[in-house]
């Protein structure tokens, strides 16, 4: 449907208080199109929204832990970046890898950008603006011209199927010098479009905005898993350095203890109450325990760099271990299962979190078939 209202041509002095008015009529209404355009399309606005979306999901997925605000987290990062020495027993060793991890970093990332998704599908069932235009300055022997154009549309896909458009075009037509002639029409459109057949219905239609409101969930579940599994590898690296460090200690311990037999036997071969081979068997322990012990300290090393690795801290900070967790462990008994297989089996049927995802995935496998078969319809709109 376009409905156009032309301008006859008039000079100045034939204009009147009320042709302004309707001169101005068309410019205020692409004025009213296009201020909900110039307040929706911000970046910020869109973080916010992001925000607001994953905040309003996280009770279906209660496991995630910590905030997931990524501007913050990545201050709060670059500060401790910064720091030259870190004393961490077992506790503070998770916490600070949840806030340094670059791992962590990227699957939080993830989360939001499944988000953002989400954001861009809702809003293809708002209404959308847009706008556009051009001004064109023509000298001419005798004249010269403006000539200039501006167009503003609003348009909104309907959750049933279709879409409903509006737009206003307005062209300006006025010269500076010569015949003071000025020319101006405005058009307005408006569009409605119902299918009949192919890509009618909420299931065909909304399907994209629902697919993308479950890969959020799902997003959300695997930042979960992969923050539990994030815990059991910085509690390995952490009990593996604390290992290597306890090896390397025994190791310094026996050479130390060496090195006096050595001495010890070296003035007893001077003094003839031990043979000579005696001594170089002691000298022969000493180089061996001094290869071992200097093999320990270089796993000890590399095991603090990986742990530095998986905390996502620099390479060059000191690390201070705390010494307590690997003592409780050689003092504790092995402890017992909390539960027997098939208790544990049920339990990881039920809360499983991948597993949880696996099953909604094919539900959703299930529920395209559906779309998918809608495609071959015939289109009649």
């Amino acid at each position: 449907m376009s409905l156009l209202l032309p301008r006859t041509p008039a000079r100045n002095h034939d204009l009147s208080p009320p042709s302004q008015r309707a001169r101005l009529s068309p410019l205020c209404l692409l004025a009213l199109l296009l201020l909900p355009a110039c307040r929706s399309f911000s970046p910020v606005a869109a973080d916010n929204e992001v925000k607001g979306l994953l905040a309003a999901r996280r009770d279906r997925v209660p496991e995630v832990v910590g905030p997931l605000d990524l501007d913050a987290q990545e201050a709060a990062r670059a500060a401790v970046q910064r720091q030259t020495y870190f004393r961490l027993d077992l506790e503070s060793a998770i916490a600070l890898a949840l806030l340094t991890s670059r791992d962590h970093q990227r699957a939080r990332e993830d989360v939001h950008l499944a988000a953002l998704t989400l954001s861009l599908e809702r809003r293809q069932f708002q209404t959308l603006f847009g706008a556009g235009g051009d001004v064109t300055l023509l000298a001419e022997e005798g004249s010269t011209r403006i000539d200039g154009n501006a167009s503003a549309d609003a348009s909104r896909a309907l959750r049933d199927g279709g879409s409903l458009a509006l737009g206003l075009a307005l062209d300006v037509l006025r010269n500076l010098t010569g015949n003071p002639l000025r020319v101006a029409q405005t058009i307005l459109e408006a569009g409605l479009v119902i299918p009949f057949m192919r890509g009618s219905g909420k299931l065909v239609t909304q399907e994209p905005l629902r697919q993308a409101e479950h890969d959020t969930i799902y997003a959300l579940r695997e930042f979960a898993r992969f923050q539990q599994t994030l815990w059991v590898e910085v509690a390995s690296r952490y009990l593996r350095a604390l290992a290597a460090r306890d090896t390397w200690q025994n190791e310094e311990f026996a050479y130390r203890s060496l090195q006096v037999l050595v001495e010890t036997q070296t003035l007893q071969a001077q003094a003839g109450k031990i043979a000579e081979f005696q001594l170089d068997q002691a000298r022969q322990e000493e180089l061996r325990a001094d290869d071992r012990r200097l093999r320990a300290r270089r796993r000890y090393q590399d095991a603090l760099d990986d742990f530095k690795l998986e905390l996502g801290i620099p390479m060059s900070a000191e690390l201070d271990l705390d010494l307590a967790p690997l003592e409780r462990l050689q003092s504790e008994k092995e402890a017992p299962a909390p539960y027997d297989l098939e208790t544990g089996l049920a339990r990881a049927r039920g809360e499983r979190l991948d597993l949880l995802s696996a099953r909604d995935q094919e539900r959703d496998a299930r529920r395209q078939i559906l779309v998918a078969r809608d495609a071959l319809r015939a289109q009649f709109d």
